[in-house]
This record gives C-alpha cells, structure tokens and sequence, in this order.
C-alpha cells in the first residue's frame, strides 16, 4: 500500500502529470488496505485520493464524504500526524467547495496541529503525503510537519483573502512566510502567492507584483504543474490589475497551456481570468469566446470564479448571449449572499442586466451597493471601476454633475494607486493604460 502511494506522488512529481493513472494507483492501494485491515494505511491512502479528485479532477461530492471518514478513523487511531493529514486535504476541498469559513477552521487546526507535531519524535510508521511529497519535502519529520504548518497558514491566508478580510489575510500569509524560510526554498512558493494576490487587492501593485514574479520563478524549477499553474494564475492577475494587459494574457495563456495537464476545471478557470482581461482591453469578440468556454466547461461552483464573474456577464451579454449571462448570474446567487468578496461581483454582474434592460437608475443602484462594499473590504481596483461606471451611466442619462462627480472619484483613486508605486516604469506604465487615461480624460 505504501509503494502505490509512493508511486501515486512520483506521478505527480514528474511533468508528466497523469490524474487517472495516479487515481488508479490510489484506488488499488485502498483496497489492499481494507483486505489486510490496515487501518492506518487506509487513512493514508483515502486522503491521498480525495487530493486527486477534488484538486484535479474537481470531484467534490465524492472526495468530501472520502476524507471527512478518513479524519474520524485518523481521531480513533490516535495518530496524530494522520489527522493533520486529513485536515490538511479538508482545507483544500472546503475551499474550492466555496466554504471559506470550514476551510479556515480546518486550516487553524492544522497548523496548530502541526506546530505541536514538530516538537515530538516522529510516529513508528511515516507516510507519504500527497500534498507535501509532491513539493520534495519529506527529507525529514521537522521538516514535514514545519512544511505542513506553513502551508496551512498559507491556505488560511487566501481563505480571508477571499473572504474580503485583506489584512488579515496578508498578516497571515507573512507568518506562512517566515515559517517557509527554515525550509527549503521551494517551500515559499504557497507564501508568496498568497502574499502577492493579497498585497494586489489591497493596491499595493509594486509588491504585490514582486511578490507574484518571485513565485513564479521559483514555481517554473518545482516538477509541480499544480503550483506553476497557481503562480502564473496569481502573476497574470497583478499584471492586469496594473492595466498591463499585453503581460496579462501572456501570462494566463502559459496558464491554459498548463490546464491540459491538470484537469478541465483549470482550463475554466484561464477562460475566466482571459475573459477577463480581453473584456478591459475591450476586445468583446475574444472576450466573449473565452466566457463561452467556460460556461460550456464548467462543471461546479469554486470560489476562485466568482471575482470575475461581471466580466464574463458583461461578454456574454454583448455576444448576444443573455440566456448564458442571466444562467451564470443566477448560479452565484446563493454564494454571493454568504461572502462579501463574491458579492460585490454579483452586484456588479446585477447591474449589467439591468442596463441591458435599459433600467440606468436600477444599474446605479446595483452599483451604489457595490461601492460601498468595495469602500468597507477595501479593494481600489473595485472602487475606481465601479466609479467610473457609475460616471459613465450617469452621462448616458443626461446627469452631467452627478457624472463628473464619480469619474472625479475614480480619477482620485487611480491617483493614489499610482502614487504607491515607486517604480517609475511601473507608475507610467498605470498611468498611460487607455482606461486610466479615459478616466482622466473626464476631470479635465
């Protein structure tokens, strides 16, 4: 059983990167584990498995079920070391589930876990892990179980992140960080991704991006696709909302390039971050082939489409497509109510339809609510866009006062974000970008 879990992870730890083959393996190994009654050996494999089809293949109802049994066995075993095993797959799949608030929980547990694990002798029985082996770092117990304690907090960080609790998010991911730097280098890369996207919805650009590129670089040497495909997601994303939209689509193009290897999951979410950028560098023919890839792609719900989703509305809408756009809208209904982040989105997306029925007074509204959320999570990149959105229906309504008032808005926030980055290159690259000028261009 051990050897087909080894076999699994060296799988994965090549370039070659076989989901069903490794699924396969892990499968066989859980049935010899239950034929011997190797009950440890069982909680082992079983969390292995639920990584493979909920990471990769994106299978949350039976991955969840799979390791929620694990983690009780893990608790009746008393084996420590596999109950952060089993916590550490929850945290994964929770999130990707959209369940921020379990996913935190989990990742806590964890890491305290794992903080306490570090200081005892290792168990008689070590196993591998897949989350952890597929990274090369299992040269030691200390190092394991440090490893595992960083990368919970690392989890932890995107869940506030994501939840619109920004600086929690970015205090947590710095910890992560330190912990990283007693390891090998290669176990940073988590750390900064979250650090960087964080650094990047709060509209500290010059480090964010830093901190993007750095894992990036560090991502390119792992025989991890998983982690290079996390990493370019992140860098494309701090190049777009720097406006450097050319760099943009590079970067999430090498990410689709990827997604072949990972699962059809991960070539939806490249479609959604392309969409994204081809709907501001307003290329509404390729914005719209992208939001149809994946509407068609998608197969459930995860919390990493939901910031996007009035890009692929606004696309799907222009492409005549309102049946899609109203379908999309709907399915994030109910998880724009639970978090903040997904619904200022939501609010968004709202507004779209309602211009697009003609309702200008309603789509203000929409964004007005939007606004405020963007104020009290405090996300700039938001708040200009959605000012300068408002700007520009008020103008379609005649409204001349109202409208220079939000464009004046959304050109004083630009003006800060620029000013943050010290740069020179990097702030003239900002603030000549066609949507800043256009703003700009509405105060003078």
């Amino acid at each position: 059983m051990v050897s087909l879990n080894h076999l699994a992870i060296l799988v994965f730890q090549q370039q070659e990167t076989d989901p069903p083959r490794a699924k396969a393996l892990l499968e066989e190994a859980k049935r010899a584990a239950e034929e011997a009654g190797l009950k440890e050996e069982l909680v082992e494999t079983e969390c292995n498995l639920a990584d493979i089809i909920s990471v990769w293949a994106g299978d949350f109802e039976h991955s969840g079920p799979l390791v929620e049994k694990a983690l009780v066995a893990a608790r009746g075993l008393k084996r420590p070391d596999l109950v952060a095993r089993g916590l550490f797959t929850l945290v994964r799949l929770e999130l990707f589930r959209g369940r921020l608030e379990e996913s935190a929980a989990y990742a806590e547990e964890c890491a305290a876990l794992s903080r306490e694990l570090a200081r005892r002798l290792p168990p008689r029985t070590l196993f591998p892990s897949m989350g952890i082996a597929a990274m090369g770092l299992v040269a030691s117990w200390r190092a394991g179980t440090k490893t595992m304690e960083s990368l919970s907090l690392s989890y932890l960080s995107f869940d506030r992140i994501m939840q619109g609790r920004l600086r929690e998010g970015i205090r947590v991911a710095r910890e992560a960080l330190d912990i990283s730097r007693e390891l090998p280098e290669r176990a940073g890369v988590l750390g900064l991704w979250a650090l960087g996207i964080g650094l990047v919805e709060i509209g500290e650009y010059e480090e964010g991006l830093e901190n993007c590129r750095q894992g990036t670089e560090m991502a390119r040497k792992l025989p991890n696709v998983l982690l290079l495909w996390r990493n370019l997601d992140h860098l494309g994303r701090a190049y777009e909302a720097l406006l450097d939209l050319g760099d943009a689509r590079r970067v999430h193009e090498q990410a689709l390039e990827l997604s072949g290897a990972l699962g059809r999951q991960y070539a939806v979410y490249s479609s959604i971050r392309l969409c994204a950028v081809a709907a501001l560098s307003e290329n509404w023919e390729e914005a719209y082939a992208h939001a149809i890839r994946a509407h068609e792609g998608r197969t459930s719900l995860d919390v990493r489409e939901g910031i996007y989703l009035h890009h692929e509305v606004e696309a799907l809408l222009r492409g005549g497509n309102e049946r899609s756009a109203r379908e999309e809208v709907h399915r994030f209904a109910e998880s724009a109510e639970a978090n903040e982040r997904e619904r200022l989105a939501y609010l968004r997306s709202l507004a779209l339809l309602s211009e697009f029925e003609g309702d200008t007074r309603r789509a203000i509204e929409h964004l007005r609510e939007a606004h405020t959320l963007a104020q009290r999570i405090g996300l700039p990149k938001e708040l200009w866009q959605i000012q300068s959105r408002i700007g520009a229906l008020y103008g379609q309504r005649g409204e001349t006062r109202e409208a220079r008032e939000a464009f004046s808005r959304a050109a004083q926030t630009l003006r800060e974000l620029a000013q943050k980055i010290g740069d020179e290159e990097l702030r003239e690259g900002f603030l000549s970008a066609p949507q800043v000028r256009r703003v700009l261009g509405h105060t003078n």
